[in-house]
């Protein structure tokens, strides 16, 4: 949003829908949620547009400037305004519960399977959804700007310049890599891998289980984008100005190989 205008362009041909103006700077991108796009202020609102007419549905007072991009979930969404996170539901707006956390909320928010990750300096924590109430907080030594990573057993983050591994049930830290480098991506897991991009310009393999490096991809240029596995290559973007190519059969070697173009 530009100056707190939101603009809604056609995805066919790109004239624009609506613009609504919010006369307040939106510090954080929007998310969408039940026909809605729903965008948090500086001043400390939480504003809802209609998707289809940019005509607003709701807002909400959330008291501080919000700076974390809202995650939803079913019939609720969760935001982060200063030192609070705020649950709201998404269709009338009206606040659920309100948790205050020690420090700014200023990093992604992640839902899954009804628990709420998210850090608050120099914390992890674990929420339950439905009530707020804490399953557990991790000291994890600093702050974690990316999203962090929800896989079957473990929530990896970066705290740069480390990567962390995390049992998804208790909290207890179950690795720590020091990868040297600050970690500009948000971390993802591959297989049997974890990886993450670092400043430095190399994508990092990490073994799931241990931490141990398996490899390192090196680029000319920032690896700023989360890698994706995409048919049978591994995806991720330098600011070297390429896109990289891995052969998912190789991502398991010591030194795999860009992907051929056949």
């Amino acid at each position: 949003a530009d100056g707190g205008a939101h603009h809604a362009p056609r995805p066919t041909d790109g004239p624009e829908v609506w613009s609504t103006d919010l006369a307040r700077s939106v510090p954080s991108a929007p998310t969408l949620a039940a026909g809605l796009v729903v965008a948090g202020t500086r001043d400390g609102d939480l504003v809802a547009l209609e998707v289809a007419t940019g005509l607003e549905r709701w807002h909400a007072p959330i008291g501080s400037t919000v700076r974390s991009t809202a995650a939803v979930a079913g019939d609720l969404i969760v935001v982060g305004g200063g030192r609070d996170l705020v649950t709201l539901d998404v269709t009338t707006g009206s606040e659920r519960w309100r948790q205050t956390m020690g420090a700014p909320v200023e990093s992604a928010i992640v839902i899954e399977d009804g628990v709420v990750y998210v850090a608050a300096a120099p914390h992890l924590f674990a929420l339950d959804l439905e009530s707020g109430a804490e399953r557990w907080r991790t000291h994890v030594g600093g702050a974690v700007i990316g999203r962090p990573h929800i896989d079957d057993a473990l929530v990896l983050v970066e705290r740069s310049p480390a990567l962390l591994a995390l049992d998804r049930q208790s909290g207890a830290v179950r690795w720590q890599f020091e990868t040297k480098s600050f970690v500009v991506a948000s971390p993802t897991v591959a297989g049997p891998l974890a990886l993450a991009g670092t400043h430095t310009g190399e994508l990092l393999a990490l073994d799931v289980t241990d931490g141990d490096q398996r490899w390192r991809y090196r680029t000319n240029g920032a690896v700023r984008s989360t890698p994706v596995l995409v048919g049978d290559a591994l995806l991720f973007g330098s600011r070297d100005g390429t896109v990289y190519a891995i052969e998912a059969k190789d991502i398991v070697d010591e030194e795999p190989e860009p992907a051929s173009d056949d």
